[in-house]
């Protein structure tokens, strides 16, 4: 059955569905970066407490702004995800190609891979979360990172985009980790992840698959070995797609 091309009526129509997700998507942008900054300012003021700390109790609580500003910071991030890809849903039908959603000059999902990556060389934050928890493209502050994700697909970091500084230790317990079918380890209670409620983290699994579709389409990720990826990878665990169904603007 041969189709008709499309009218004009057709591209008016997809073109304003396309202005509408993308105007959607700048302001689920603007409140990401709103609770971007509050992280950034929350890391700097628990540092300077817990570094000040005289008392264990004051140690304890040192971060306890950092953690409830990281739980506001992830639901942002992932409603801002999904307006991206919202719009890039609504371009496959616009006369535009939308392939790359640019903010500030970059195209976001790259930048917001190692967002937070400048916890790392916060000394006083890598003590109290420990050596092995991920602060290297971990933007949901999860006890397993991206790149560990990526890993665990038989993907790796292109040397391209390589900056990541290996921790010796979270490699060791990386290689010693419990089959599949054990029972997985329960992170601590201070590791952000332990305050997300459970339809927050099932959509941020949701984005981090499409996330790793995202970094192989672009050579963000390669097949381990130095191979080169042919096509399209099918990643293992992977939903289908949902955020289609919702409505621009939900």
């Amino acid at each position: 059955m041969t189709r008709r091309p499309p009218s004009r009526q057709d591209n008016e129509g997809s073109n304003y569905q396309l202005d509408t997700a993308f105007q959607a998507a700048v302001i689920d942008l603007v409140r990401y970066d709103r609770a971007y900054a509050r992280v950034r300012e929350a890391t700097r003021t628990g540092v300077k407490r817990y570094a000040t700390a005289s008392l264990y109790r004051e140690r304890f609580l040192a971060f306890d702004e950092l953690a409830e500003s990281l739980v506001e910071l992830v639901e942002r991030s992932v409603d801002a995800l999904e307006g991206i890809w919202r719009w890039k849903q609504c371009s496959e039908n616009a006369v535009e190609d939308t392939k790359t959603f640019v903010w500030k000059g970059d195209n976001f999902i790259l930048t917001f891979v190692r967002s937070l990556d400048f916890m790392r060389d916060c000394r006083e934050l890598v003590e109290w979360y420990g050596e092995e928890f991920p602060l290297d493209a971990n933007p949901f502050m999860l006890s397993s990172s991206l790149l560990d994700k990526a890993a665990d697909r038989g993907l790796q970091i292109s040397q391209q985009y390589s900056a990541a500084r290996t921790n010796v230790l979270r490699a060791a317990l990386r290689l010693h980790k419990p089959a599949a079918d054990d029972e997985p380890s329960i992170p601590p209670t201070w590791w952000p992840e332990t305050r997300y409620p459970s339809e927050l983290r099932r959509r941020i699994e949701q984005s981090e698959q499409e996330i790793l579709r995202e970094l192989v389409d672009a050579r963000w990720l390669v097949v381990q070995g130095g191979g080169r990826t042919r096509g399209p990878i099918t990643i293992v665990g992977a939903e289908p797609r949902d955020v289609a169904k919702q409505k621009v603007g939900d």
